[in-house]
């Protein structure tokens, strides 16, 4: 947005390019215990996710040709030996919901003898390779980087696979397979997104112009010192009439040479709309780098930016893989970290945009860009459940989990499940409003080098005060076509927005360590309005004392003695009057207790 960036120009101006030395947020991860840690480091490209594929809200780590690592919870994991998932030769993979059956499947894409395979979850924490329609012959869909991504919104995620020609064995274009339901793919090769060959590296869907459909972008770096246009595409299903997809030819980003890499989307001023940025390799001179390039959407206006309007995120040069984004610090913006392959450092670009600046800052202090070497890919998700992103970054020198130790601030986390739309939530679009500005997230999965960053929707907010801050609406705009709306939604919580119904918590900042196995105590509806109905059960019939407390651990309401029977009980309290907010249930039998935490939200 243009008047944005002339109310920050003075501020631009004195904010330069300058690096600065601040607190760190970040503490690298060096437990031996921990497999992640101890596992050796890869020698060649390979990408890394955090997903939850075992449906416990806690966000497991997949590496390509390292393993699957399930999240123990308390910072710990245990690598999975034998889940059933391909660990040779893969380069990319992605994950969504491809049979909507309620859990993550993955795929894997890859040269070689090796090809592109699809493993399906099947709910008990294994996967089986799925060899049926398009994917039958792995080797018939060689390929370097794959995105799942509805091109069509029918419900059920399509794929695109990404392949450079005369690379890893690769002697023939990309490959688009689109779902035909419960995860069947047929190959389709009559459009133009799969009619030539060249040097493709990740694709990326996008709905970038916010028309209801998604778009797809695709690196065509030549990592060779040559430029040329990345292929880029408009997807016209939603529109209606010519071409189902159409390449961009319109200046500056249709046209820009480029030795391109990772394409992402994001929202980088909080106005609305969708800005474009892009990691390039080598470029001109291969040993030293090329710089990588952000596009300001104004009105699907494109613009590129320069150095004094965003700083060295645009001019640094580096051998550069990656970019993800997220909130690191949780004030309100979406910074960056670019990883660099050779002589370079990472890089980690903090977002000033809450600060009243557009110019990013180079931050040189945290762990992941203290040493050069070999690194692939960054992945982001708070896999602690704490409230804030953590990082791992794939490399073959200085590999690692870092772990995002900032100060408590207000946040929130949103897990999406669709049901007219596909279940993962892939492309749907989560707007939040609080503290009198917007930020938006598009939910994709493929958003970083060869891999993709947690599914969730994660927000900062700023600084937490003595309350949770008040979140004014959420808006989800889902690929359905279908809006929820939210209202005075209390921050520090992890919720699943489910399609159509709107919020229900997850979690409450962390899991709770209450005593279930005593009472199996549960309470419904959370968040709640007016009645909080909750139920546990007794082996022989005691008095409960029951109570309800705020987040200081005072009491709100009058205590209850209630005569317990054995069997479930089941009982409700008129909560009505309580201050939106976090409260805890709490329940013992003078013994033995339990808690539930919940939220009031009106």
């Amino acid at each position: 947005m243009k008047n944005l960036f002339l109310k920050f120009t003075l501020v631009a101006i004195l904010l330069g390019n300058c690096s600065w030395v601040n607190a760190q947020i970040f503490t690298k991860v060096t437990t031996p215990t921990n497999p992640i840690v101890a596992d050796p480091a890869q020698n060649y490209y390979n990408g890394a996710s955090w997903i939850d594929y075992d449906n416990d809200n806690l966000l497991d780590l997949f590496i390509i040709r390292s393993g699957l690592y399930h999240n123990d919870g308390n910072g710990n994991f245990s690598k999975i030996i034998n889940s059933g998932l391909g660990l040779a030769g893969g380069i990319g993979n992605s994950w969504a919901d491809v049979d909507n059956d309620g859990d993550l499947d993955c795929v894997q894409s890859g040269g070689g003898s090796v090809g592109t395979k699809l493993f399906l979850n099947n709910g008990n924490g294994t996967f089986t390779q799925s060899l049926t329609g398009a994917l039958a012959t792995p080797t018939s869909l060689r390929g370097w980087g794959s995105a799942f991504g509805d091109y069509n919104n029918d419900g059920w995620v399509d794929l695109f696979i990404a392949s450079p020609y005369n690379f890893v064995a690769i002697t023939d274009s990309c490959k688009f397979l689109v779902n035909m339901g419960n995860g069947i793919f047929t190959r389709v090769d009559t459009t133009i997104v799969t009619d030539t060959l060249d040097a493709f590296t990740v694709p990326s869907w996008s709905d970038y112009d916010q028309d209801g459909d998604v778009d797809l972008f695709i690196g065509s770096g030549r990592v060779n010192g040559a430029l040329s246009r990345d292929y880029l595409f408009d997807n016209n299903h939603v529109a209606g009439g010519g071409p189902l997809f159409s390449r961009m030819n319109t200046a500056p980003m249709g046209t820009d040479l480029h030795d391109g890499q990772v394409w992402n989307w994001i929202d980088f001023d909080n106005d609305g709309d969708l800005d474009g940025y892009l990691t390039n390799y080598g470029g001109t001179t291969p040993a030293v780098g090329y710089p990588n390039e952000m596009y300001r959407n104004d009105s699907n206006i494109f613009v590129k930016l320069t150095v004094a309007e965003v700083g060295p995120i645009v001019t640094d040069t580096g051998i550069s893989l990656s970019n993800t984004w997220g909130d690191f610090d949780n004030d309100g913006d979406l910074d960056c970290i670019v990883t660099n392959e050779g002589p370079q450092n990472n890089a980690y670009y903090q977002n000033n945009v809450m600060q009243g600046s557009t110019v990013f800052t180079k931050i040189t202090n945290e762990p992941m860009v203290l040493n050069s070497g070999n690194h692939w890919c960054a992945t982001s998700g708070d896999y602690d459940n704490d409230g804030d992103l953590d990082v791992y970054i794939s490399g073959a020198s200085d590999k690692g989990l870092f772990e995002n130790t900032t100060t408590l601030t207000d946040f929130i986390n949103i897990k999406l499940v669709g049901l007219t739309s596909n279940m993962s939530g892939i492309g749907a679009k989560v707007k939040v409003k609080a503290k009198g500005f917007w930020q938006m997230r598009e939910i994709s999965a493929q958003n970083t080098f060869n891999g993709m960053n947690m599914l969730n929707a994660h927000f900062g907010f700023g600084i937490s005060g003595s309350t949770p801050l008040l979140i004014d609406t959420i808006r989800i705009e889902w690929p359905s076509g279908i809006v929820d709306l939210c209202t005075n939604i209390p921050s520090n919580v992890m919720y699943t927005a489910t399609e159509g119904q709107c919020l229900s918590v997850t979690a409450l900042h962390s899991f709770e360590n209450s005593n279930v196995d005593d009472f199996l105590l549960t309470v419904y509806p959370n968040p709640v309005d007016e009645h909080l109905t909750f139920s546990y059960t007794l082996s022989q019939p005691e008095n409960m004392q029951i109570e309800l407390l705020d987040i200081h651990s005072k009491s709100v309401h009058p205590k209850i003695v209630m005569n317990g029977t054995i069997g479930n009980n089941t009982a409700s309290l008129d909560i009505k009057d309580l201050a939106p907010g976090i409260y805890t249930l709490y329940i013992s039998n003078g013994k033995n207790s339990a808690t539930k935490k919940f939220v009031k939200y009106q």
